[in-house]
């Protein structure tokens, strides 16, 4: 719908309350005891005529049920289920965009692929291996931007601005990334492979 479609909707609606506000379940209230009382009372002793009885028996002849044969939930064919599948996949979907660069990229490392790529790039580099080697490693590996995520967004996915270290060596807090940035960048300059002459 377009937004003045919606809009109009919406107008027509103010100051109007729903027909189902206030009520549970059925639309009606449900019976009293002594009212369930007085129609069952009602009903009772009533017999339908020979000829009554043959009109609602060929009122029904020859009609299946709706549900006969069947257990449970109806479950489409495969077919259908194929097609239903192909309908809501790439150019199908209501939500597909023919122009790509209209597709957000998450700003959240872990949900971004290229970050999963220069991770990954990193730690090979780095033989999978924590820098600071010592005895104290521990934890798992972890690919460390040097220079931090927020404020480099231009250096997020250069190798040479990741660093490969143990979770006890991995700096936490911005002052302690501040310290050791320098420390860092000289590491990976001595690491980086040096052009043959």
């Amino acid at each position: 719908m377009s937004k003045e479609s919606k809009l109009k909707m919406s107008l027509a609606k103010i100051g109007k309350s729903p027909w189902n506000k206030g009520k549970s379940g059925y639309k009606n209230a449900p019976c009293s005891k002594e009212r369930k009382e007085k129609i069952s009372k009602s009903r009772k002793g009533i017999v339908f005529s020979k000829e009554h009885i043959e009109n609602l028996r060929n009122a029904h002849l020859g009609q299946k049920a709706w549900n006969k044969g069947t257990v449970g939930v109806l479950k489409h064919s495969e077919e259908t289920r194929l097609k239903m599948s192909d309908s809501k996949k790439g150019a199908g979907s209501y939500q597909y965009k023919t122009d790509r660069s209209l597709l957000k990229k998450s700003e959240k490392k872990h949900l971004d692929s290229r970050y999963k790529e220069w991770m990954l790039s990193v730690k090979e580099r780095d033989n999978w291996i924590c820098q600071m080697k010592s005895d104290d490693c521990q934890g798992r590996l972890e690919s460390h931007h040097i220079k931090n995520w927020q404020d480099n967004p231009h250096q997020r996915y250069d190798i040479d601005n990741g660093i490969t270290l143990c979770s006890k060596h991995h700096p936490i807090g911005r002052r302690k990334e501040k310290e050791t940035e320098m420390l860092f960048s000289q590491m990976i300059q001595k690491t980086a492979p040096q052009p043959v002459v």
